[in-house]
């Protein structure tokens, strides 16, 4: 009976631990804004980075504009989602919140970032400041308003540790640092929107917030799209006869279907800033995958007992590189 009552007790106090979190959550302006569910923010990491990123501009301004998950049509016909955009009177800030973990490596001008973590595995992802500047691209073409009134912000989780970053003249800072980056641009910032350009603004947005799901279902296609094409520009610079030298290669050189993670130096060591740039042979990563690449010899036909680079990703990715 006693070991009964104590589970009940349990029970009770996590159901009220609950509700009271569930009941702070909806009284947020996040929640009033996006209409997204206390559950459905808990379970999805990117909503969940959004919920601590909005805490942070609210607490900056209680009254601030701000939407979420806005899609900015682009001159081509596809969209642009936007994170986060505040609206002040001294300008529009474009976050892009990336709830991420780990160590971050990146230079302002990479194609790729990468995070790792204390597995040594490394996980290349598109670098945020070019994301940022293709959102302000299409703002411009969407808003018809000149780019000085528009404030980039790439935001990572507390949780990111950054490893020689070099983001160069732009702005890449902590979740807990955007209240006090706000109030730094504001300070430099005179008033530069209207009341009236404010509210034109917000009307003309209104339709790119709240859109449809199939409206979002194509942005991912659009996105998958994109990604195929230059895989497939990537895989005609391949020849006929480079192919056929990889395939008939010993089998023991395959590696196994998932792609294999890419080691960092032991703990003991510092880890070094990694670049992700493809013109950087001396790393001897692939250009494509960003997977490691491993010295080869072809085995058969006319190129027998040539060396050269291949992907350790083969036969998923078939790049290669030669010696010369």
């Amino acid at each position: 009976m006693v070991i009964i009552g104590l589970l009940c007790v349990i029970v009770m106090v996590v159901i009220g631990l609950w509700c009271w979190r569930s009941a702070l959550y909806y009284a947020t302006p996040y929640a009033k804004e996006t209409g997204y569910k206390f559950l459905q923010v808990l379970r999805d990491k990117g909503l969940s980075g959004e919920f601590e990123l909005s805490k942070a501009i609210y607490s900056f301004d209680p009254k601030a504009q701000v939407f979420f998950n806005v899609y900015i049509p682009k001159e081509d016909g596809t969209t642009s989602e936007i994170d986060a955009l505040y609206l002040a009177p001294w300008g529009i800030v474009v976050f892009e919140n990336k709830n991420y973990s780990g160590w971050i490596f990146g230079k302002e001008n990479d194609s790729k970032w990468v995070q790792t973590f204390h597995r040594n595995a490394k996980y290349p992802f598109p670098n945020p400041i070019r994301q940022n500047q293709s959102h302000i691209k299409a703002l411009l073409h969407f808003l018809d308003l000149s780019e000085d009134l528009f404030v980039p912000l790439v935001v990572f989780s507390n949780k990111a540790e950054f490893k020689s970053l070099d983001a160069g003249s732009s702005t890449v800072i902590h979740t807990n640092q955007v209240q006090t980056s706000l109030k730094r641009i504001s300070s430099h910032c005179e008033e530069r929107i209207s009341t009236n350009a404010q509210e034109a603004i917000c009307e003309k947005l209104a339709p790119c917030i709240h859109v449809s799901d199939e409206i979002k279902q194509q942005h991912i296609e659009n996105i998958k799209s994109r990604k195929s094409r230059k895989r497939t520009q990537a895989n005609t610079l391949e020849t006929p006869e480079e192919t056929a030298s990889i395939n008939t290669q010993d089998s023991s050189c395959d590696p196994i279907e998932q792609a294999t993670p890419q080691v960092l130096p032991t703990a003991h060591q510092e880890p070094q800033p990694t670049s992700t740039n493809e013109s950087e042979d001396q790393l001897e990563k692939c250009p494509r995958c960003g997977a490691d690449l491993v010295l080869r010899t072809t085995k058969k036909g006319e190129r027998a007992g040539e060396q050269f680079f291949g992907c350790s990703r083969f036969p998923k990715c078939r790049y290669i590189k030669s010696l010369d």
